[in-house]
C-alpha cells in the first residue's frame, strides 16, 4: 500500500469507509436487512432512478456490500488514485472518480433496460476504479505516441491483462455488475484522452476543461448527497 499523499484519495477513502460503517450500523439500529439498508443509503436501482431519484447514480459508488468488497475496491483505488494524483493532480483524480462512477451507473441502467441483467440494487466503487484504470491506459497509450511533450512511465499493456481478467471474473461469478465496470472503463478511457497530465511540466492544472469538469464533479457529489439526506429525512419524518 503506497503512502497516502493525495488529499483527494484521503477524502474519497474516508467517505467510502464512513458509508460502509453506516451499512454495518443500520441493520442493528433499525432491525432491517441488507436490501433496505442499501436502498436507504443510496444504492442504484433503475426503477428508482427513473422515478426521480437520480442522485443514486453517484451515491451507489460509496456503498459496499461487505468487508471483502470494500477492502478490494479501496486497495486498488488507493494504488491507482496515488498514481493519477502523481501524474495528473488532485482535480483530475476527483473528476475521474466521479465521472467514471456516473459512467458505470449509466451502463448499469442501460443493461437493465436492454434486459441483460435484472433490476437489482447495485452498489460499489468498482465502476469508478475501472474508470481510473481506463484513464491511465488511454493516457499512457496517448503519451507513447508523443501526443504529450513527455512520456508517462506507465505501459498500458501491463494493465490490459488485469482488465480482461477482472471482466472475465465478472462474467463467471453471479452478482457482479460487469456493465458498471465497462461503463466506468469507457468513461475513464475518454477522460484519459481528453485530460493532459501535469507530470513533468510547468503548466497549471487549472485549464478550462479541467475547471469545468472539476466543478461539474463537485456539483454531482453535492447533488448526490443532498438528495440522499432529503430522501432519508422524508423517509423518517
Amino acid at each position: 500500500m503506497p503512502k497516502l499523499t493525495s488529499n483527494t484519495v484521503k477524502y474519497l477513502l474516508g467517505a467510502n469507509v464512513a458509508m460502509f460503517l453506516l451499512v454495518l450500523m443500520v441493520p442493528f439500529i433499525l432491525g432491517q436487512g441488507d436490501l433496505f439498508t442499501f436502498l436507504l443509503l443510496g444504492g442504484e436501482n433503475t426503477e428508482l432512478v427513473f422515478s426521480g431519484q437520480v442522485w443514486r447514480m453517484i451515491t451507489a459508488a460509496f456503498l459496499h456490500a461487505n468487508l471483502i468488497h470494500i477492502g478490494a475496491n479501496m486497495y486498488y483505488f488507493v494504488q491507482i488514485g496515488e498514481l493519477i494524483h502523481r501524474f495528473f493532480g488532485e482535480r483530475k483524480l476527483l473528476v475521474t472518480y466521479v465521472l467514471s462512477a456516473i459512467g458505470g451507473s449509466v451502463f448499469s441502467i442501460l443493461s437493465v433496460i436492454m434486459g441483460i441483467r435484472p433490476d437489482i440494487v447495485s452498489v460499489g466503487a468498482s465502476g469508478a476504479v475501472f474508470g481510473m484504470l481506463g484513464m491511465i491506459i488511454t493516457a499512457s497509450w496517448k503519451s507513447q505516441r508523443s501526443t504529450y511533450h513527455l512520456s508517462l512511465p506507465i505501459d498500458y499493456r501491463q494493465l490490459l491483462p488485469y482488465i480482461l481478467f477482472s471482466l472475465f471474473i465478472g462474467l463467471a461469478l453471479p452478482g457482479i455488475n460487469n456493465a458498471a465496470h465497462i461503463g466506468g472503463l469507457v468513461a475513464g478511457g475518454i477522460l484519459g484522452l481528453l485530460l493532459r497530465p501535469d507530470y513533468g511540466t510547468a503548466s497549471s492544472e487549472s485549464d478550462v476543461l479541467t475547471d469545468g469538469l472539476f466543478y461539474l464533479s463537485l456539483g454531482i457529489l453535492a447533488f448526490g448527497f443532498v438528495g440522499l439526506v432529503i430522501f432519508n429525512f422524508n423517509t423518517f419524518f
